[in-house]
């Protein structure tokens, strides 16, 4: 079998990559086996998940006694092997130019199937997530101040908005709305350029500088306060990005609709507190179980690095994300999310955003690309009031690697010496706020004997009971500390910091974290 560049051997080979039924996959390749090789009875074995071989395919009777066996590889991992009748040792290098193409396209074939299962499952999750909402999905406090908060974004025109559940002067829940949170905490800190009036309460926020916070343009800020029962409140920030004032009538609007807001808040909280102690703990535990489920019991390892991922939920379901993909070169595509929001409802969309990735043909998209399909998905679907901020990396077999984020903090890489810091990277638009959003990528290495961080910020954003935050500094204080431990290692390191830390405390937010490892002295 000569496979010179155009010949009609190389030609059937290539061929072999268009295939779209595994049915047929195996004839065109009995084809091939008998044209080229006069080769009949053959057999393809696949490994499963614990190394153990089942035959895939076999043709004529099979290869017969005592086979000739040669690996299929992919990414230099074998995950079957190709057996023909013990004749054909005498050609084995034609076996091999003929595995060279075999490989990634069975490998591709069988990730595509896998793809189109995992969507029908997914979707019978999202089903059983969706009936459970019906009966919890009034119990969270934090999707009704999504949607309010959307409401109100809406109701003015503005380009962006935030909102904090207060109690007892402490914030126990915040809903951002395309807001960056060192924007939220500028505001939060900055003195009203108009005099408080308890028949109006919305009130001009007075910025000083005005213009620009990093990247982020602030026009025009107004805040409306919406006080509750038990020392409890609301307030709610919004924002444009050019210079504007608000209309008499726009106002008024705004005035009308703070009481309907406020009502619908303390019923809320009302209803929370009287179910509390009824709460729906089978169901919740099944919910919990399906979303396990949709995270990877397994990452892929690679003999050059060690990859290790931790997702906790600050109640029963959570709402953040993360997966690692092999695409059919080797490179590694990861990918970690965090759903705004907290429990049932943010679960679902994470469950819709899992959906979406499986069924993405991963070969051939870059990470900017990933996130321009999935942002399109998800503000087609409808979910008003939730956005999604993710990190997409691929990692070369190289080291070289690609990044790019939508609204996500950036990995933190660490460095042989210990030296901590971020992967440059555009901040991006989160997933699900515009339709047509382009995505900027750049361009990196992690090289031998480096670490790299990707986390939700549920982590720095963890309290302890005096209400302190854990905050960036000190997590990386604690990368530099562990920078000679191994991914699991240094993952366990921060999670037990974490814990101290706490204190018991209760967690404000989901934290996810996902420590990758390159060896040191290999490539």
């Amino acid at each position: 079998m000569s496979l010179t560049a155009g010949s009609t051997a190389e030609a059937r080979l290539i061929d072999l990559h268009e295939v779209l039924g595994r049915g047929d996959f195996f004839t065109r390749l009995a084809e091939i086996l008998e044209r080229d090789l006069d080769v009949r009875g053959f057999a393809v074995e696949i490994y499963d998940r614990g190394g153990n071989a089942f035959i895939e395919h076999t043709a004529d009777g099979g290869p017969g006694a005592q086979p000739a066996a040669w690996p299929l590889t992919v990414g230099g991992e074998d995950f079957g092997r190709l057996l023909l009748p013990a004749g054909a040792a005498g050609r084995g290098g034609e076996v091999v130019a003929l595995c060279r193409h075999l490989a990634p396209a069975l490998y591709h074939l069988m990730l595509a199937e896998e793809q189109e299962r995992l969507l029908a499952i997914n979707q019978e999750q999202i089903q059983a997530l969706q009936a459970m909402s019906e009966v919890l999905g009034e119990l969270d406090l934090d999707p009704l101040l999504n949607r309010l908060l959307k409401f109100f974004v809406d109701l003015l025109q503005v380009d962006v908005g935030a909102s904090r559940f207060l109690a007892d002067g402490e914030v126990r829940y915040e809903a951002r709305w395309g807001m960056p949170r060192g924007v939220l905490r500028r505001l939060v800190a900055a003195p009203a350029r108009e005099p408080e009036d308890a028949d109006r309460p919305h009130r001009l926020v007075a910025l000083d500088p005005p213009g620009n916070v990093g990247r982020f343009r602030l026009g025009a800020v107004l805040r409306a306060d919406i006080a509750l029962d038990g020392g409890r409140a609301v307030d709610l920030y919004l924002v444009t990005g050019e210079e504007r004032t608000w209309d008499p009538h726009q106002r008024s609007l705004l005035r009308s609709c703070l009481p309907l807001a406020a009502a619908a808040l303390q019923r809320a909280l009302d209803h929370e507190e009287s179910i509390r102690r009824h709460r729906l703990s089978e169901q919740l535990e099944v919910a919990r179980r399906i979303q396990e489920q949709l995270l990877p019991a397994r990452l892929p390892s690679r003999p050059d690095m060690d990859i290790v991922g931790r997702s906790l939920p600050a109640q029963y379901v959570g709402g953040d994300y993360y997966d690692v993909l092999v695409l059919p070169d080797g490179a590694l595509l990861a990918f970690v999310a965090d759903v705004s929001g907290k429990g049932v409802q943010a679960a679902m969309r994470m469950s819709a955003l899992r959906a979406v990735l499986h069924s993405l043909d991963a070969e051939i998209l870059a990470p900017a690309c990933v996130l321009s399909r999935l942002n399109r998905q998800l503000t087609a679907d409808g979910m008003a009031g939730r956005f999604v901020t993710a990190a997409c990396l691929r990692l070369n077999l190289d080291g070289g690697l690609r990044l790019a984020l939508a609204g996500h903090e950036p990995p933190l890489r660490v460095d042989a010496s210990g030296a901590v810091a971020p992967l440059d990277a555009e901040p991006g638009l989160p997933l699900g706020l515009r339709d047509g959003t382009d995505y900027a990528e750049t361009a990196g290495r992690l090289a031998p004997g480096e670490r790299l961080l990707v986390y939700t910020d549920g982590l720095p954003d963890t309290r302890d009971p005096g209400g302190r935050q854990y905050g960036e500094e000190r997590l990386r204080r604690r990368l530099a500390e562990a920078s000679g431990a191994g991914a699991a290692a240094l993952l366990d390191t921060i999670l037990s910091d974490l814990e101290r830390f706490r204190a018991g405390a209760p967690w404000a937010d989901d934290h996810t974290l996902l420590v990758f490892h390159r060896h040191e002295g290999e490539s």
